[in-house]
């Protein structure tokens, strides 16, 4: 499998710093790892094909403009019929902010990315490259943080963040479940779940805080405060909010103060 793609970004719109990933804390969780393992209980994408390579096929939209930026811009039909003509993914590797990765298990990779205004993701069924994920913004975003297998379970999980007014931020992680995409965020434990995590501000870093072998996503949440005259906005008063998995859905491990 092959990754591409940047960890840190800039909040849209807001200009706040996003994603700062460390690899050091001093949370700790003193709770017994409940964790159960789901490895190969997912029934995976049926065997498929996809259309014949044509390795001479040369893309016709730009990836790269003219400020170097590299990414494909609103060029989503151009890029699914370029795929579908025998278009490979090694001409797009090569500074692209893509994803070429097996999402679905069987055994073909998909192609994630985000364009002007969404993330998609591109799979093959039935002989021809298909949209399979579209997931449209909120306000501003999507962004696709990162794709991990943080769970264990065999198959990655895609990592997305919205950003949207008073320095709101939304994390959204969606899995493959045989036959779509499914959340995988559980906040309120029964069947009217909240299936995202929104914060205020938006700082975050991967660590297994609880020692039970599995990764658990640590959110840096601070409170907006409004300056006197209304010139400026700062963020204070932080909390920390550990997502960890149950064997089910990501919960709230811990959260301080």
């Amino acid at each position: 499998m092959r990754y591409f793609f940047s960890f840190c970004v800039l909040g849209i719109g807001i200009g706040i710093t996003a994603c700062a990933i460390r690899q050091s804390a001093d949370i700790s969780i003193d709770a017994e790892p409940t964790v159960e393992r789901l490895a190969s209980t997912f029934l995976p994408t049926s065997e498929t094909q996809c259309p014949p390579e044509n390795p001479k096929l040369m893309p016709w939209f730009p990836t790269c403009d003219t400020n170097g930026d590299c990414n494909i811009g609103p060029y989503y039909e151009d890029v699914l019929r370029y795929f579908n003509m025998g278009g490979t993914f090694e001409y797009l590797e090569e500074g692209f902010g893509g994803y070429f990765i097996d999402l679905t298990g069987d055994g073909i990779e998909e192609f994630a990315w985000r364009d002007t205004y969404a993330v998609f993701v591109l799979g093959c069924k039935n002989g021809d490259f298909e949209t399979i994920l579209e997931v449209l913004p909120h306000e501003n975003g999507p962004i696709i943080e990162f794709i991990d297998d943080l769970n264990g379970n065999g198959r990655p999980e895609l990592f997305l963040s919205f950003y949207g007014r008073l320095y709101l931020h939304t994390l959204q992680i969606l899995e493959w479940n045989g036959e779509g995409f499914t959340s995988l965020i559980n906040l309120s434990g029964d069947k009217f779940a909240l299936d995202t995590l929104t914060t205020t501000g938006w700082e975050y870093y991967i660590q297994d805080i609880n020692q039970d072998q599995l990764q658990e996503i640590v959110v840096i949440d601070s409170s907006p405060i409004h300056l006197e005259d209304n010139s400026e906005v700062i963020l204070d008063r932080q909390k920390t909010i550990t997502l960890g998995w149950d064997g089910h859905n990501y919960v709230i491990f811990n959260e301080e103060p």
